[in-house]
């Protein structure tokens, strides 16, 4: 009969390479138990030495093992999240990126101190565009403002359609703080079954019920109500006002969490208690934000369901990428609909990503007479923000491309003013025009637009 000692010592054997065998998963949660897995086999082996002096050397080895097979395996991450979510599969199939992730991530295992570097060089491998990278972790917390769900989660849906948890939650949300983590799959939220919906469609059903909270159902049976924080957010409305002979006037700066609600009470206010008869939203120098905020804000001047964006996102067949067309939502009273309303967009080269958004829907639906002295910034392309696990801070990737209602490409062409804007420039004191020019112009543009979408003139 062998001894104990032989024994923990084939324990050990057999452990580590199933260990080795887990750590070439794509599945972060495999790789995680994997690395469990291996820490059991060296405290076998430990257990199986009576010699102290070996038992530390075994303690020692591990720790140093743990750290490079950690810093190996956030190199792995990096790669796995640009291959799943970058939405141009050419850049995908280049060769450079296909070598990067068994290159850098023996790189990182080799010298983990300079895993960092490694992870830096299987994004530059991909040769994305520019707005696809890595962010420490201070980045990314100042990011959780565009947070829609308002609940610091981030959904994508796996290649079964499942819905899952696919970052860390944000720290200090309240998900983080019930427990929830990376690869917990959702059945429901809000009561509709997510299975199959796309990420877009999570958030559209989150923006249709509103409300202070969110209710989960987890794979796991669990149910929870969590508690959706969108107020710590800054204003993204900072000034208002109007004009003696009825010009509303209102910059938005940004796209966020609080920009739906904000501008339906400032637009209620103007038109409903101060009985404004035009209304400009001054967008210079809004460089975006949150896509989905720019859907809701585009739905209180459209009918409800009216083509607000179309997006392509990665094809998941060679040939057929995925296309989606985001819709204008219903809003209820107070903050009711008031389309067919005399509207100016002002814009400048500062507009961009979610202000094109918003801009190219009124505009393709003759909803909004855009006014500017140049073309706006011209980014037609969506980003995602994904939290890392075997490091801090986070990845943004680009995960689709927009098309206005029309069709109309944004990236690197912008939106086209119709008109010149009366105010020259971004600094000087407002001038508004008078509400019976914006009346004018909103008129004219009725006259001439040609909407292929006839239910975009309805009116209330």
């Amino acid at each position: 009969p062998i001894s104990q000692q032989q024994m923990m010592i084939k324990i050990f054997l057999l452990l580590q390479a199933i260990a080795n065998g887990l750590e070439h998963s794509s599945s972060i949660k495999w790789l995680q138990i994997g690395r469990r897995i291996g820490g059991a086999a060296l405290a076998a082996l430990q257990i199986a030495s009576n010699n102290p002096v070996l038992r530390q050397d075994v303690a020692w080895s591990y720790s140093a093992q743990e750290e490079k097979e950690k810093a190996r395996e956030s190199v792995y991450e990096v790669w796995d999240l640009l291959n799943k979510y970058y939405y141009d599969t050419s850049a995908l199939r280049n060769e450079n990126f296909q070598e990067s992730r068994t290159k850098y991530g023996q790189g990182a295992f080799n010298e983990p101190e300079a895993a960092g570097q490694a992870r830096a060089q299987v994004v530059k491998s991909l040769k994305a565009d520019k707005y696809t990278r890595l962010i420490d972790a201070a980045q990314y917390e100042a990011i959780s403002k565009y947070d829609i769900l308002g609940i610091g989660l981030i959904l994508q849906p796996g290649d079964d359609g499942i819905c899952r948890i696919t970052s860390p939650p944000l720290p200090g949300s309240s998900a983080a703080k019930a427990g929830l983590s990376v690869d917990d799959t959702i059945i429901s939220i809000d009561g509709v079954d997510v299975k199959g919906l796309s990420s877009f469609d999570y958030l559209d059903i989150v923006s249709k019920v509103g409300g202070n909270s969110i209710n989960l159902k987890l794979g796991s049976g669990r149910e929870l109500t969590l508690a959706r924080k969108l107020d710590a957010v800054a204003d993204p409305v900072p000034t208002v006002k109007i004009s003696q002979d009825g010009t509303g006037y209102l910059r938005l700066t940004e796209f966020n969490t609080r920009t739906d609600r904000r501008l339906g009470t400032i637009l209620s206010d103007l038109i409903d208690d101060k009985k404004a008869k035009a209304i400009v939203i001054d967008l210079r120098g809004n460089g975006g934000g949150a896509f989905q905020s720019a859907i809701d804000a585009a739905s209180y001047f459209l009918p409800t369901g009216t083509p607000v964006v179309d997006i392509v996102e990665q094809e998941k067949d060679p040939g057929s990428p995925l296309r989606s067309t985001f819709r204008a939502k219903d809003k209820q009273p107070p903050n009711h609909k008031i389309y067919n309303f005399p509207l100016e967009l002002w814009i400048d080269r500062g507009s961009a990503s979610s202000s094109e958004v918003f801009a190219g829907a009124l505009r393709d639906n003759c909803a909004a007479v855009v006014a500017g002295k140049q073309t706006s910034f011209g980014k037609g392309l969506i980003q995602a923000v994904l939290g890392l696990i075997q490091a801090e801070g986070g990845l943004i990737v680009t995960v689709a491309q927009y098309y206005t209602p029309a069709n109309k490409p944004v990236q690197g062409i912008g939106i086209s003013p119709d008109i010149p804007l009366p105010t020259t420039s971004f600094f000087a004191p407002i001038s508004l025009p008078e509400s019976t020019k914006v009346q004018a112009d909103f008129a004219a543009l009725s006259q001439s637009c040609s909407s292929p979408f006839p239910m975009s003139r309805t009116t209330k």
